[in-house]
């Protein structure tokens, strides 16, 4: 059964739920949506895990995100949390922006995670941090968004977080996602999600794999919207196995 709860860091009140037991998997959602994207995932791993979704600031039920804030700040109160939770062998599994957070908690938290998976669509993992940055503003800045369809749980998430997407950008693009992947100690999957339209951008996740310490790579077809909100099972299964893996 799932609780609801809250924890009041230094920056404030991050929201948090718990579902299920089991060894820990926490999930970091993507901007501008909540945990409630993981809503489907997070119940289908909560019949063997317990699965820990955390809203980042200024995101579905936490406190708005204070201005100049930054990707390592983020992560320094979600480790707060982790350990006040008394958590150890975490698996952390983050998308998109989480996947940045989820990557800075490894590298500076190393004694409490065991498997990192940074999961993302191509553009989202560009190794380049210059580059990566540039396909993300001109994917916001696009119209990709207005020609999909979205669930009224998304519209509503999307105007919550709508104040804040400024200042979250501001930190990915500040973050360089392959040099802090590069000193994270434990287990790292590389889950790159392939969709036709990002082709040209050609696959990052080997390379990137290439520069992690206990490195490997996973590609799957499909948009993130497409595995959250229709094949939630394929994408747990992945994460199952990946998890069974580094069992020993």
């Amino acid at each position: 059964m799932e609780s609801d709860k809250y924890f009041n860091s230094d920056l404030g009140k991050i929201y948090y739920s718990i579902n299920g037991k089991g060894p820990p998997i926490v999930l970091l959602h993507a901007t501008p949506r909540s945990s409630n994207s993981f809503r489907e995932l997070s119940s289908y791993l909560s019949e063997r895990y317990q699965v820990i979704s955390i809203d980042t600031l200024g995101f579905g039920k936490s406190d708005d995100i204070p201005r100049g804030i930054s990707i390592p700040l983020l992560a320094k109160e979600k480790i707060k949390l982790l350990k006040i939770l008394k958590l150890k062998d975490i698996t952390i599994f983050g998308l998109h922006t989480g996947n940045k957070i989820a990557t800075e908690i490894s590298q500076s938290a190393p004694s409490l995670i065991k498997n990192l998976i940074v999961c993302g669509m191509t553009h989202s993992i560009i190794i380049d941090k210059d580059k990566r940055s540039r396909a993300i503003k001109e994917l916001i800045e696009s119209d990709a968004l207005s020609k999909v369809k979205m669930t009224h749980e998304e519209i509503l998430e999307r105007k919550r977080g709508v104040k804040s997407m400024e200042i979250i950008y501001e930190a990915n693009y500040n973050y360089d996602l392959s040099l802090n992947v590069s000193k994270v100690l434990s287990n790292t999957l590389i889950l790159e999600l392939l969709i036709p339209e990002e082709a040209h951008f050609g696959n990052q996740s080997k390379d990137l794999s290439k520069m992690c310490i206990n490195g490997s790579f996973k590609t799957l077809y499909g948009s993130d919207r497409y595995f959250l909100e229709q094949d939630y099972i394929t994408l747990g299964n992945n994460i199952t196995q990946y998890i069974e893996k580094n069992k020993n």
